[in-house]
């Protein structure tokens, strides 16, 4: 189990997480349109951005099946030990209540991250802590995990 505070900009902490090429090429996409736009926060580019250019590539077939990629489906606990479902997609993805946005920093802090991780979250002075229970789903790997 890894405890990871997202709001350390620690070289460590980037490069202990992983992605696929294809999602590498996907954010950096994103990055490059929103930079500059003012409804974007610039830390979530800067999160972002550090993320894909410090996490170890793998390709879709040999990203480790824990790992939490764009699309994953993942059963997050809180410090209150309440579960709950989230998916990490992309801004113009969102369709369903489970899913949160990329810019989102909860999913900032889980992507890249593996199942049975902790994760610590600042959101506006409040720490939070989550606990990556499960992957339930892998999208590159189109297989269903029993929960």
């Amino acid at each position: 189990m890894i405890k990871k505070n997202i709001n350390n900009d620690s070289l460590s902490f980037w490069t202990k997480k992983v992605m696929t090429y294809k999602d590498y090429g996907r954010i950096f996409n994103l990055i490059s349109e929103d930079v500059g736009k003012s409804h974007i926060p610039a830390s979530s580019l800067h999160r972002l951005y550090l993320l894909v250019m410090l996490s170890k590539k793998y390709s879709n077939k040999d990203i480790p099946k824990n790992a939490v990629t764009l699309n994953s489906e993942l059963v997050i606990t809180n410090n209150e030990f309440q579960k709950q479902l989230v998916r990490i997609v992309l801004p113009q993805d969102m369709i369903g209540k489970h899913d949160i946005s990329l810019y989102n920093i909860l999913a900032i802090a889980c992507l890249g991250a593996m199942e049975k991780d902790d994760i610590v979250v600042d959101f506006n002075k409040s720490i939070q802590r989550f606990h990556i229970e499960k992957v339930a789903f892998h999208s590159d790997s189109n297989k269903l995990f029993h929960i």
